[in-house]
């Protein structure tokens, strides 16, 4: 039975998708309209209708923002029958081509991602048989691009005879192209040689021009892994032999674009993440680390990122009495403050008109030495932390969205692989009051008091208990709900809880349900729930495998983010995975951010796609 017309294949298609998507790859679509790939069955009186068909069904699966799209290629090879009438059947190539690019411009039409977002080229083999064609093709492209520029953005060149393209000649090409403003992505690089040196020689020096070349925006291979059964053809080509062994051309490759590629330089397609998230008006952003970027350079590309990406601005140390590592932060001694980092942080983010976070009042283990050994009463500590809290809280008033007034006060024996914290020496397996400097100088009920300080100082400020290991229903969430219903019931001036949710990878999938559930009853007790604090470590190696799991786990936590309007913000951890505190507190263990080296991982892409699809399903463009 001859196949359906109608059908068309797209399992391979969509697999192969989904793989760039999340190796966060751009797409080149090739051989949209190409005459050896048309079927044997299609019917010459059903041509025209089935290649529409086509360049429908195709258009709207797969043509998304950034990607590039080959519409057509060596077009005057079509048989007649595709065309729609004699003016174009009969007309020159530049004539064909215009037809299928105005037929896939008019068909892709996408609810948030308009046609102009799709690059458009042209095709045509350059070997050395086509060669006498390539000079009138490039004529024929440049003309396209002058009178039709909205249609064809370059030419999709396929170098299947590298080894008869010397650098000399390819430039020509190359540099005739640019002249008439078309791009050039070479395709199917490829060069025929058998010795080894003299392969890497040529493919080297074709690879080094190409590369340099202003015209060219994309380079992808030929042959580089040999079959098991392969043939003379394919042995002399390939880059890697059958046994997994590298000739020397593909050592060269691998240590060509180590070298040539910088940190930061991966391209990032579409909107950035701040400006969806402002878009959907769904604050969205990373903390901070400024004090620790030194190299004025990397601080540059730094707070560039961090603006760019965010809706949504924090701090991860720089409100704190002192830092995780025992530096000296805002409490400097009695009545003695250094609000200078704290005041970069919060400028940063009042400068480029975002809302900022200001975590921490109060932490468990971060008390200052100089308090912690001054053999100070508790009558003492208590009045020194209401001047302190009254203090800072004043000074921001009414700058900052919101308040972390205290911080993993609850202790359970999930913890140490959270937070990396000591146990309970007295009770380690019960949930309770952690054991830490204020409990022991102020006892159970101080934090009523700190909440009722920070209110005193700022009657208007957003006031949030904040701790991890709570994300999801379990004891100690259980054991902080009931406290935070207390304190409701008792007038306490709490507003909020702030989940801190720093997960292993896993976690989150695990217990998407369960962090639903968790985030409605607390949302009903009144309170605003906060992802304050969010990252999704790995054991390391970070390989591509974990490296997409990570992004389907973002991906899962930012859409529940989405859809459920009782939380109202979403901060990350720092986006970078260098500054992250993971390694410090969990050796082994790494890679939770959305950047790496400058340069976005898979989970940035699945979060950008998942603002896309809410962008796209509330008609926000």
């Amino acid at each position: 039975m001859a196949p359906n017309p109608t059908v068309q294949r797209v399992e391979a298609l969509d697999a192969m998708m989904r793989c760039a998507r999340n190796r966060s790859l751009q797409v080149l679509h090739r051989c949209w309209a190409y005459a050896p790939q048309l079927p044997k069955w299609l019917d010459p009186k059903d041509a025209n209708v089935r290649l529409r068909y086509r360049l429908q069904t195709m258009t709207h699966r797969y043509l998304r923002k950034g990607r590039w799209l080959e519409a057509g290629r060596q077009v005057d090879d079509l048989p007649g029958e595709l065309w729609p009438d004699d003016e174009t059947r009969n007309g020159p190539p530049a004539k064909k081509m215009e037809w299928l690019l105005k037929m896939v411009h008019l068909i892709n039409v996408h609810p948030w991602i308009p046609a102009k977002d799709t690059h458009f080229l042209w095709g045509e083999q350059l070997t050395a048989e086509r060669e006498p064609f390539i000079a009138k093709f490039i004529e024929d492209a440049g003309g396209l691009r002058r009178d039709k520029q909205h249609l064809l953005d370059g030419v999709c060149l396929t170098l299947k005879d590298g080894e008869h393209f010397e650098p000399d000649k390819l430039r020509k090409i190359l540099d005739e192209a640019h002249q008439r403003d078309l791009v050039v992505w070479i395709t199917e690089l490829t060069v025929h040689e058998t010795d080894d040196q003299l392969h890497k020689n040529l493919f080297s020096a074709l690879l080094n021009e190409i590369w340099q070349h202003p015209a060219v925006v994309g380079v992808t291979l030929g042959d580089i892994e040999e079959p098991q059964a392969f043939n003379k053809q394919k042995s002399e080509s390939c880059l890697v032999r059958w046994d997994r062994s590298e000739r020397p051309a593909f050592t060269w490759l691998r240590e060509f674009v180590a070298g040539q590629r910088t940190p930061g330089t991966r391209v990032l397609t579409g909107p950035s993440l701040g400006e969806l998230s402002q878009r959907l008006s769904r604050p969205f952003g990373s903390a901070l680390h400024l004090e620790e970027v030194i190299d004025p350079g990397d601080k540059e590309f730094y707070i560039h990122n961090k603006v760019r990406e965010s809706s949504l601005l924090g701090s991860v140390n720089a409100f704190k009495m002192v830092s995780p590592s025992g530096e000296m932060r805002v409490w400097r001694g009695p009545r003695e403050y250094d609000f200078d980092i704290a005041d970069e942080h919060l400028a940063l983010a009042t400068n480029n008109g975002l809302p900022f976070r200001a975590n921490v009042l109060m932490f468990c283990s971060g008390v200052p030495n100089w308090l912690k050994t001054g053999q100070f009463s508790p009558d003492e500590v208590q009045q020194m932390l209401k001047e302190y809290i009254l203090t800072i809280v004043n000074r921001y008033k009414g700058r900052v969205l919101s308040w972390d007034v205290d911080n993993a006060a609850i202790y359970s024996p999930l913890d140490a692989a959270v937070f990396g914290f000591s146990p309970n020496k007295e009770k380690p397996m019960e949930i309770g009051w952690r054991e830490s400097f204020w409990r022991e100088k102020l006892g159970v009920d101080y934090m009523p008091k700190i909440f009722q300080w920070a209110h005193e100082a700022d009657p208007e400020a957003v006031l949030f208990y904040s701790d991890g290991a709570i994300e999801s229903v379990n004891a100690k969430s259980n054991w902080v709900y009931e406290m935070l219903a207390r304190f409701v019931k008792q007038g306490v001036p709490v507003h909020g809880i702030a989940f801190e949710s720093h997960y292993p990878l896993g976690e989150i999938r695990s217990n998407l349900c369960s962090i639903e559930e968790n985030v409605r009853r607390f949302a009903s007790l009144g309170l605003k729930v906060h992802f304050s604090e969010v990252d999704v470590r790995m054991r390391l190696p970070a390989d591509y495998n974990r490296l997409l799991l990570q992004a389907d786990e973002y991906r899962d936590l930012v859409e529940l983010y989405l859809r459920m309007p009782e939380v109202s913000a979403f901060l990350i951890w720092d986006h970078e995975d260098e500054r992250s505190w993971i390694r410090r507190v969990f050796p082994g263990w790494g890679a939770p951010g959305l950047f790496a080296n400058h340069d976005p991982k898979p989970a940035y892409f699945a979060i950008q796609d998942a603002f896309l699809r809410k962008a796209g399903a509330l008609g926000l463009t």
